[in-house]
């Protein structure tokens, strides 16, 4: 989720195979203790009415279905890239820490 959200905004993780394991990634910010991370992940999660597809092409689907014009949906998603910008060398430092304190890494 990462390198998607770095490389163009949260919505890449979902309109790209990243969200094939969304419930995994979801379960990871738990664990990780990134809650300010898994809110913003829900606030586009809930941009997908009855749930998100774990497929792209069904993700993608639901995507090209949104008005391109919609400014409330554009804030949205910019306010959500702002938050987890700002969130994402807090969450590397998170995971870096978890893979050490587990042997992992």
């Amino acid at each position: 989720m990462i390198d998607f959200t770095a490389n163009g905004g949260l919505i890449s993780y979902f309109y790209n195979s990243g969200a094939n394991r969304l419930n995994e990634c979801l379960i990871a910010l738990d664990l990780l203790g990134a809650d300010v991370v898994r809110v913003q992940v829900e606030r586009v999660i809930a941009l997908f009415p009855g749930g998100v597809s774990l497929t792209v092409d069904g993700r993608n689907e639901v995507i090209n279905s949104w008005d391109d014009g919609d400014e409330g949906l554009d804030c949205l998603l910019e306010d959500v890239d702002n938050v987890m910008f700002g969130q994402i060398e807090q969450l590397e430092e998170k995971l870096a820490q978890f893979l050490a304190d587990n042997g992992l890494w």
